[in-house]
Parts: C-alpha cells; sequence; structure tokens
C-alpha cells in the first residue's frame, strides 16, 4: 500500500492514499518519516525488535 506524508499548516499526518486511511495526524515530521517507515515494514514482513534492530524472520 502506498503511504503519503501530508503537510498540514505546521504538523504532518500519514495517509494511505488508497483507502485514505490516516495512521496519524497532527505530528511532527520526524515522527511522520517513522511512522511511514514501520507502516512499510510491517506490510512487508520486517520484525521490529526490543533492541531497534530490524529482522526479516519471523518468530
Amino acid at each position: 500500500m502506498p503511504y503519503q506524508i501530508k503537510k498540514h499548516g505546521t504538523k504532518y499526518s500519514v495517509i494511505n492514499t488508497q483507502t485514505h486511511k490516516v495512521f496519524s495526524k497532527g505530528t511532527t515530521k520526524k515522527k511522520a518519516v517513522k511512522q511511514e517507515r514501520l507502516l512499510y515494514g510491517i506490510e512487508h514482513g520486517t520484525m521490529i525488535r526490543r533492541d531497534g534492530m530490524t529482522s526479516n524472520k519471523m518468530y
């Protein structure tokens, strides 16, 4: 699914462009980029470990 970061004044939001579902709103650009990366990672099966590292293995 394609995600897009949109700016609303000084705030940002992450939106799925196909379903128009909003995943975060009223956030900073730095947090919006992190949210977008997380959503793409979840979509492609990447696991985020507690120490911040990523893995493609499903535990």
